[in-house]
Formats: structure tokens, C-alpha cells, sequence
């Protein structure tokens, strides 16, 4: 399943503050892909230089010596490599905000033929790609020597099982599930990868990625910080330190916006009441369930329903 909203975050106890303006760092719309296209049309526009998409879709210099200044100068290059055109450019906008130089390839093909003429300092991939998913790119770039060592953030919409968590484990550097996290939170993940600081030990990320495997497929029941350790074999500390180094939020965190995302299809999808989607989340009561919504989303499960989206959030206080 392919997961086509973005969930607002905002610290507890704060009211979301409605704006039109694009202009907020952590700011991110709600909506389906049509959706966040339209609200992003009017601002944008490529800056100038920008260069314009090639006939294949990618977005790669023109020739292979355009690369070679902003290299030179220290600009760190990400690739954002997604189907989803509406994704690439707000990746591609907030990443060039960030002071970062960003090329764009809609497919797994359109990446490769960028490749061949640039080599980026990262790259951002999803994996339900046509033509060639994202697992096909990973295996194409270990592949090539000159490709092997460029790091990988794998962000999906659809989280991988326990075989494809296997093959992930030995060539990205991280996995970030859609909708989970904020646009400052995807570019601290981009910033510590760069910075080699956050790169766990092979047993540890695997140790969350099993967590995260195990918080997908029981999110509808009563977990406990405890009971996800047990599951993958570690104390309750050190989990919450693998998973706060790894992605930046704590187990239970990541537990609460996975719940509410999956409310967030509920609510869009069915006519179900608020109580029985509560509940169906794995909230025990609608009223918790109701406070925790709009501190993440920033509207009331029962205006999101109506239609009404938080248009500016600010990022999220993460909770011990």
C-alpha cells in the first residue's frame, strides 16, 4: 500500500496555526499527491539556474562539467529519486532551502542515466518505483565502483518485510516510512548521514528496522515500550537510543504517528465512527485518541474528515 498522506506535526500542547504561507520550514500539507501538487503550484517555481527536466524525466546537468563547480565548492548533491511528481518537488525545494544542491529523477531508469554523467553525495529513494523499484537501483548501484560508496535514504510508503528489511540492511543507510516524519526531520536524517555521525553499528539498525517491522504489523494492539523490546531482544533502553539515533524519535513516538496516519485512512476511507477507529488504532479511549490526532495533525479527527487540513504546523517535540 502506497501511502499518499503526510501528517502534520506539532509539539504537544500547541494549537496549529493556520497560514497560506509556504515560507515555514516544517510546514507540510495533508493532502493526497493531487493535493499537495495544487497547494504547492504557487510557489514552486524553480530558482534561476534551476535546469528543466530532461525528456526522460530525469533532472541531471546538461553536461558532465556542470556538476564539477558546486563539488568543488562544497555544495553537498542529493538525488531525490520518486514517482511521484508532486513529492520530488517538495523534497527538491525544501533540500535547496537547506542549502543543499538537489537533482531529480522520476524513475529507477531516469536515476541511472543521471548517474552516469554526476555522482551525488546522497541519495533519497523510494522503492514502489515503474519501470525499476528502488531495491532494482540499490542492487545497480553496488554494482557500479563508482556508485557503491554514495549513501542511500530508502523513503517508502510501503514499509518492507522481514525478507526485503534483509536485502535494505546492506545497502541503505537509513529507512524512513512516508508520512511519518517532517521535512526537518527528513533533512536531519540527510545532514547526520552526510556526516557519517549517524551511522549505527549493522546490529543495532537492523535491531530497529526489526522494531519497526514489528510496530507495523501490531500498531492495533496495547504495545508497550516493553513489550517491542522483547520482541527484538533488547532493554527498553537501549531500543529507544538505537531508534533515536537512527531516526530521531523514540519507539512509542513513532508508534503514535504510525496509529494516527493509519486513522488518517480510516477517516478518508470509511464512515466509521471516531470511537471505533480510536479503537482500531490501537487507542484505548476516542478522547486520548482525539488529543493525540490534533497534536500530530493539527485538526480534530473529526474536521479532518470534514475536509479541513492544518496548513502550517510547527515540528514536533519528540516525548522520552
Amino acid at each position: 500500500m502506497r501511502f499518499a498522506a503526510w501528517v502534520h506535526l506539532a509539539p504537544a500542547g500547541s494549537a496549529a496555526t493556520a497560514s497560506t504561507s509556504p515560507d515555514a520550514s516544517s510546514a507540510l500539507p495533508a493532502h493526497c499527491s493531487r493535493d499537495l501538487a495544487s497547494a504547492m503550484a504557487s510557489w514552486a517555481e524553480p530558482p534561476p539556474g534551476r535546469r528543466q527536466a530532461a525528456p526522460d524525466g530525469s533532472r541531471g546537468p546538461s553536461a558532465p562539467e556542470e556538476s564539477v563547480p558546486d563539488l568543488e565548492r562544497g555544495t553537498p548533491v542529493i538525488l531525490v529519486v520518486d514517482d511521484d511528481p508532486s513529492l520530488v518537488h517538495m523534497y527538491t525545494r525544501f533540500l535547496e532551502r537547506a542549502g543543499f544542491r538537489a537533482l531529480q529523477a522520476c524513475h529507477g531508469r531516469a536515476a541511472l542515466d543521471v548517474l552516469e554523467h554526476t555522482r551525488p553525495d546522497l541519495i533519497l529513494l523510494d522503492l514502489a518505483m515503474p519501470e525499476m523499484d528502488g531495491f532494482a537501483v540499490l542492487e545497480a548501484l553496488r554494482a557500479r565502483e563508482s556508485t557503491q560508496r554514495i549513501p542511500v535514504i530508502v523513503l517508502t510508503g510501503h514499509m518492507p518485510g522481514e525478507g526485503e528489511i534483509g536485502r535494505l540492511h546492506k545497502s541503505a543507510a537509513m529507512v524512513l516510512a512516508k508520512g511519518l516524519f517532517s521535512p526537518d526531520e527528513v533533512l536531519d536524517c540527510v545532514r547526520r548521514v552526510l556526516a557519517r555521525s549517524s551511522v549505527l553499528g549493522s546490529p543495532a539498525r537492523s535491531l530497529v528496522r526489526r522494531a519497526v517491522g514489528f510496530i507495523h504489523g501490531h500498531y492495533a494492539e496495547p504495545l508497550t515500550r516493553q513489550q517491542i523490546a522483547q520482541q527484538v531482544y533488547a532493554s527498553p533502553g537501549h531500543l529507544s537510543n538505537c531508534f533515536r539515533r537512527e531516526l530521531g524519535v523514540s519507539p512509542m513516538e513513532y508508534l503514535r504517528r504510525y496509529r494516527v496516519l493509519r486513522a488518517c485512512e480510516l477517516l478518508e476511507s470509511t464512515d466509521q465512527t471516531i470511537t471505533l477507529i480510536a479503537f482500531a488504532v490501537g487507542f484505548c479511549d476516542s478522547a486520548h485518541f482525539s488529543r493525540v490526532f490534533r497534536r500530530l495533525v493539527g485538526v480534530t479527527p473529526r474536521a479532518y474528515r470534514r475536509g479541513e487540513r492544518a496548513r502550517v504546523v510547527s515540528a514536533p517535540s519528540l516525548e522520552p
